[in-house]
């Protein structure tokens, strides 16, 4: 605690942290962009939950993620349940 004048107060708090760890990611990436090529190239269009495809053909509002065709992976969690990757 430092004092240079009758009233005033100067403190000092400090934190450090350093971690030697470098250890790599355990998970292996996935290509899913040769499924999502194989499919047309389709694009999801979330607000009206809409597939397009490359040929310009639409599919109907898709309300369960598992009905959405290869290459396009809904709700994201980390682990894929689709059978091609």
């Amino acid at each position: 605690l430092a004092r240079p004048f009758k009233n005033t107060q100067i403190r000092l708090t400090a934190e450090a942290y350093n971690n030697e760890y470098r250890r790599p990611n355990s998970i292996t990436p996935r290509d899913t962009t040769t499924e999502w090529k194989a499919q047309g190239s389709p694009t999801w269009d979330p607000t009206t939950r809409v597939v397009t495809f490359a040929n310009g053909s639409k599919t109907a509002a898709i309300t369960n993620d598992a009905l959405l065709p290869f290459g396009l992976v809904g709700g994201y969690n980390g682990i894929y349940n689709r059978p091609g990757v």
